[in-house]
Parts: C-alpha cells; structure tokens; sequence
C-alpha cells in the first residue's frame, strides 16, 4: 500500500473552538462539575478493528452523527464538548454544538452553505455562515444576525476553515484507548496552524470509525487534551 502523503482532516481546535466563541465563563457550579466528572468518567470496553485502509479523511456528513469529547486544560480543568449534524438540505448544513465546564453551559447551532465543495476544493472562501443561533446555561436563545453577525461571522468562518485544512501523517497502525473503547489501526498526524492571532500544533490519533472529524484523541501545544467519550452514527437531534 502507498503510504499517505496528505491526510485531510477537521483538527482538534475547530471541536474546542468552533461553536463555542459566544460562550462564557461564570462561577464553578457544583451540578456542572458533577455531570463533567459522570461524562468523562465511564469507560467502554468496546474493540474497534483496524480498517482495511488507513483512516485518510473523515466520513461523509450525514443528519445525525455526533461526538462527544472530555477536554483537559494546562491547568487540569475538565470540561465536554460535543458536536453535531442536525440537519441537512441542498447545499445548506445544519451543525450543533454543545460545550460543559465547571461554569457554563453552551449550545451553538449553525446554518452553513458551501461546506461540501470547500472540502474538495480545499478552499475556505467557499464557506459562507447563513446564520447562527446559540443559548447559554437556562437562558433563551439568541440569534445572532445584523451588525453583530457580520463582526463575529469571521471567527466562525476561520473555525469551520479547518474542515479544508491537511495534516501530515506520522505514523499508522496504532493502538488507542479512549473512554469510548480501544481503537485499532489509527493514524498518527500532526497539524499546525494560526488561531485568532496564535500559532497551534496539535499531534492527534484518527479512525475511519469515528464521524465528522475522525478524532480519536489529541494533544495540542496550548496544553489541551482531547479524549472521544462516545459517538454514533444516528441519533443527533436539535437542542433548541
């Protein structure tokens, strides 16, 4: 087989950071830090095969897929992160965040058009954010559109560049165990690339088994740890 020279895939930082921006930091809530330590804290004992061929790119999108992932920041904070695909009509996607730290409760849902073709062009100019929508802790949802829409959709549109994004691989056939079981026959990579004004690299593990980025589990230079808690295929549905 020829080894991989490229490898396409959605890197850690747009899981961290992507749906995620218009979140906010507030006190530590007991209830918070309980259903984290529930979330990260259960273990699968599930085997997943080494594929016939090495994991090259993520699956193709499909209405309902998900992830879940526990975080673990430079200071040991842990914190969940979710993503996924709600909806899908033409060339319009429907993606959904959801995030939980110690402070905050968070859900971001985005409208997006020209995601398809920006993964095969690899080229982010043809992502357009048709809208956005988001809701924080027990308050209402919010639109985001007009002026503010226009300053933040920038922010959105470098995350979701990521989808366009290559990595170079490092290595195959590895062995990963995660709390969403172990799997076989994944692929090294490393990515490195600028996040509003930083420079990141990440080096993370990825399986054809796994939906929407592929991730296994991931390190990145600013000290976040990625571990995949669970996944599926179906099941994905809007949480507002």
């Amino acid at each position: 087989m020829t080894p991989l020279k490229t490898l396409s895939a959605l890197p850690v930082f747009a899981i961290v950071i992507v749906f995620v921006i218009v979140s906010c930091g507030t006190s530590v809530k007991p209830k918070n830090q309980s259903d984290i330590k529930v979330a990260t804290s259960s273990n699968k004992s599930v085997t997943y095969a080494a594929p016939a061929v090495p994991f090259e790119a993520p699956l193709h999108l499909q209405v309902g897929q998900h992830v879940r992932y526990g975080i673990i920041d430079k200071n040991g904070e842990q914190s969940v992160s979710a993503s996924s695909v709600i909806g899908h009509e033409g060339d319009v996607w429907v993606l959904e965040s959801y995030s939980l730290t110690a402070g905050n409760e968070s859900w971001t849902q985005l409208k997006v058009a020209g995601l398809d073709l920006a993964m095969v062009s690899r080229d982010p100019s043809d992502i357009h954010i048709i809208s956005v929508r988001t809701r924080n802790n027990s308050d209402t949802p919010t639109e985001i559109d007009g002026m503010v829409l226009s300053m933040t959709k920038g922010l959105y549109k470098d995350a979701l560049s990521l989808w366009t994004m290559k990595t170079v691989p490092e290595g195959k056939d590895l062995s990963i165990t995660v709390p969403a079981g172990t799997f076989i026959g994944t692929v090294k990579a490393s990515t490195t690339m600028s996040v509003l004004g930083s420079t990141l690299t990440s080096t993370g593990y990825y399986h054809p088994e796994v939906p929407i980025s592929g991730l296994v589990k991931s390190t990145a230079s600013n000290g976040v740890q990625m571990s995949l808690l669970d996944f599926g295929m179906t099941g994905a549905k809007a949480s507002f």
